[in-house]
């Protein structure tokens, strides 16, 4: 198994930033979007049986650096706070919602308490190099 390493997604943004003001070159910039959904789900097997339910709220943060026509980076991030009864009744639902398989670890369970949990990860995170029709990305997609 891979050795798993903690970092921290400042230290790559700021590459993002010093790449696209180091590349002085026309196409430089540095964008933001994202979205925030909601959803409200109920588990049961029977409609006499006992109802499970739980909220989930869902943010994408997604940061694009662009140094000239030819270099770009990406960080996109997914935050999520979870309510409800898997929460509360789960003893290792935050180890779960929190567990990260990559190379590098970059899922955090910021706030882990008996009603709610909120964890954030780096799901992409890449340098893209194209010319004309050579293009290299590298990082996780």
């Amino acid at each position: 198994m891979a050795q798993r390493h903690n970092g921290t997604i400042i230290p790559a943004f700021l590459f993002l930033l010093l790449v696209a003001n180091l590349a002085g070159q026309e196409k430089n910039a540095v964008t933001l979007n994202g979205y925030v959904t909601e959803m409200y789900s109920v588990m049961f097997d029977s409609l006499s049986g006992t109802f499970i339910n739980d909220n989930l709220i869902h943010n994408r943060l997604n940061f694009k650096a662009y140094a000239g026509s030819h270099l770009s980076g990406s960080i996109e991030l997914r935050n999520r706070i979870f309510t409800g009864d898997n929460v509360r009744l789960n003893p290792d639902y935050s180890t779960m919602i929190g567990y990260d398989p990559g190379l590098i670890d970059m899922s955090w369970n910021i706030a882990d308490e008996n009603s709610f949990l909120i964890n954030t990860a780096v799901d992409r995170l890449f340098l893209d190099l194209n010319f004309e029709r050579f293009q290299v990305r590298a990082g996780r997609q």
